[in-house]
């Protein structure tokens, strides 16, 4: 006899199915029978890739230090090319190792420089043909070598042209995250660029007397500065021989005339301030604050009803004798002391100041009247540069691998 009872249906489900999977996580991996997620260690093809890429650093390694500029920089590639300009093999490897190497030879700025390393990737050879290509992130590691060349170029703050436009259509195509991060910064990097009101060149002069007068200018609102540079040469008792850069005011001067002669001055320093990606120091001369005019006991606030209710005759009845209007503040005079000059030296040290006082005692003899105080003191930076070859060793030596998230938002 058979059974009127249909047979149950037996479902397989792959054995993906039966386990927690961990989506959105690509460090981890999630651990069957536990409850938390391991950092997996790095896997032969990573190490392979890492390998790689310190040995394509060969080809800019073996140039010397003091030969490294554009010309040397663009031979590299050269030779890399010339090995094998068809198929182009290790490529990606070469475009990471080039990236490490564009500050060392000078040229992180220069969009020139770009283009060359643009090119090394095979043009053609990437571009996604259908919408499952374009969706799936067609050749994706390469994808992923473009955009790290455009972070670059965004790090140093170069801005693509028309040219880099082409240059990413007929290597990835038009439908690519590159040409997306590409178009991007050429709509946001012009109007970032000039946002500001006081700019400064983007290439800085190599002249150090030239970006100490940048740093001054800036500092000082005032329309009427001037900015003098001395050579501790021309002074007979100056130990130190070096560069003095100074920042004046026609105010500063006045206020220089009027000080007292037995009140000191004081010239207070080092303080930092960045022209770009230059650190400089400068000092500054100033004075003791001034005193505050004490005013007596806040009186105790009456009730609001009170102040509301009762009639004000003395505003009818009193006259109001004329008062004497006190002088604005100048913009140098500030709370804690008037800043009467400003300075830059080649050196930074007490010699190269006292050097300095002698020369503004030229112009303004009350400095040599005037007893002055020294109160120096040096700038320690405590912040420690990690490199991102100590990060990937520190990070491998802990079975830490640290994941690179990729973000089409140009501002970070």
């Amino acid at each position: 006899m058979f059974s009127m009872v249909a047979p149950q249906r037996r479902v397989l489900y792959p054995a993906w199915r039966l386990t927690r999977r961990a989506f959105h996580r690509a460090p981890t991996v999630f651990a069957v029978g536990k409850d938390v997620f391991s950092w997996r260690p790095p896997s032969d093809l990573t190490l392979r890739q890492d390998a790689e890429v310190v040995r394509k650093t060969a080809y800019f390694d073996e140039v010397k230090k003091d030969l490294r500029d554009k010309n040397a920089f663009r031979h590299a590639i050269g030779s890399f090319l010339a090995r094998d300009n068809v198929r182009r093999a290790g490529h990606v490897e070469f475009i990471y190792a080039a990236l490490k190497r564009v500050q060392a030879f000078g040229v992180h700025k220069d969009l020139e420089t770009y283009k060359d390393i643009m090119n090394i990737f095979p043009k053609g050879r990437f571009v996604a043909h259908n919408m499952w290509q374009v969706e799936f992130m067609h050749y994706p590691r390469h994808q992923e070598c473009g955009l790290d060349v455009l972070c670059e170029m965004e790090k140093h703050g170069v801005v693509p042209d028309f040219e880099m436009y082409h240059i990413v259509l007929n290597i990835f195509g038009e439908r690519s995250i590159v040409m997306r991060k590409l178009k991007r910064m050429n709509y946001w990097f012009p109007k970032f660029r000039n946002a500001n009101p006081y700019p400064i060149p983007f290439f800085l002069p190599n002249d150090p007397t030239e970006k100490a007068r940048l740093a001054l200018e800036r500092m000082c609102p005032d329309v009427r500065k001037e900015v003098t540079v001395f050579q501790t040469e021309d002074i007979s008792e100056a130990l130190d021989k070096t560069w003095i850069a100074s920042l004046m005011c026609p105010d500063q001067r006045k206020l220089i005339s009027e000080h007292v002669s037995d009140k000191p001055l004081y010239v207070d320093g080092e303080y930092s301030v960045h022209l770009r990606e230059e650190f400089l120091k400068y000092f500054i001369l100033r004075d003791e604050p001034q005193e505050l005019l004490d005013a007596g006991p806040t009186p105790a606030p009456e009730p609001y009803y009170e102040l509301d209710c009762r009639p004000d005759w003395d505003l009818f009845f009193k006259v109001e004798n004329p008062k004497e209007y006190a002088p604005l503040p100048t913009l140098h005079e500030q709370e804690d002391g008037n800043i009467l000059a400003i300075c830059i030296t080649g050196t930074s040290s007490q010699d190269s100041l006292r050097s300095w006082l002698s020369c503004l005692a030229r112009t303004n003899p009350r400095i040599a009247q005037v007893p002055i105080h020294f109160r120096i003191r040096s700038i320690q930076m405590d912040t420690e540069i990690i490199t991102e070859e100590q990060a990937a060793r520190e990070n491998e030596a802990s079975g830490f691998i640290s994941t690179k998230k990729y973000d089409d938002v140009l501002i970070h």
